[in-house]
C-alpha cells in the first residue's frame, strides 16, 4: 500500500488530466444536436503513442491529443456513435482503436481512455450518471493506467479532509 503523500504524487498526473479542460490540442467539437444528450470525454493514457486524433461518426472531433492530455466533456446526442482513434504517424494517420460502436444513454457521462503501450493499445470506457453532487460530498473516479507500474490500494476516509482559508 502506498503512503497518502506517495498516492497523491502518483495520482496527480491523472487528476490533472481529468481537470485539464479544453486547453490542449485543436478540438473541433461536434455541434450540439437537438434532443436528449450525454457527455463524452477522451483521455490519452498511452505512454509511448504519438499524438492521437479521435473520429466520432467518421468526423474528426479531436486532433493532436498527446499523452497525459484529456478533453473536457462534450455534449453529444444520446444515440449510437462510432468512435475511432488514430495515431498521428508519418505520412498518414494509423487507426489504433476501432472503429467501435458506443451507445450513449441520456444523462450519462462517458470517459473513453486510450491506454497501454502503442503495440497493444486498447480502450477503456467508464461511465456514470450525470447528477449534482451535494456541497458536502465528492465524486472521485480513479484510473491507474501506468502499464508497467504495480497495482495501487486507494483508501479514502470520510470527514478527514479539511480546507483552510
Amino acid at each position: 500500500m502506498l503512503k497518502p503523500s506517495r498516492l497523491l504524487v502518483t495520482l496527480a498526473p491523472m487528476l490533472l488530466v481529468a481537470c485539464s479542460g479544453y486547453d490542449h490540442g485543436d478540438y473541433s467539437y461536434i455541434p450540439l444536436q437537438a434532443g436528449p444528450q450525454a457527455n463524452l470525454q477522451v483521455l490519452n493514457a498511452s505512454p509511448d503513442a504519438p499524438a492521437i486524433d479521435v473520429l466520432i461518426d467518421g468526423q474528426e472531433a479531436i486532433q493532436g491529443l498527446d499523452y497525459g492530455q484529456g478533453t473536457g466533456e462534450q455534449s453529444l446526442g444520446a444515440a449510437a456513435h462510432t468512435i475511432t482513434v488514430q495515431a498521428e504517424t508519418p505520412g498518414a494517420p494509423t487507426t489504433v482503436i476501432g472503429p467501435t460502436n458506443l451507445t450513449l444513454q441520456t444523462n450519462m457521462d462517458y470517459v473513453v481512455v486510450a491506454e497501454g503501450p502503442i503495440a497493444s493499445i486498447g480502450s477503456a470506457i467508464f461511465s456514470h450518471e450525470l447528477s449534482v453532487v451535494a456541497p458536502d460530498s465528492s465524486r472521485v473516479q480513479v484510473l491507474h493506467a501506468a502499464p508497467t507500474a504495480p497495482s495501487l490500494d486507494i483508501m479514502a476516509r470520510h470527514g478527514e479532509a479539511s480546507v483552510k482559508d
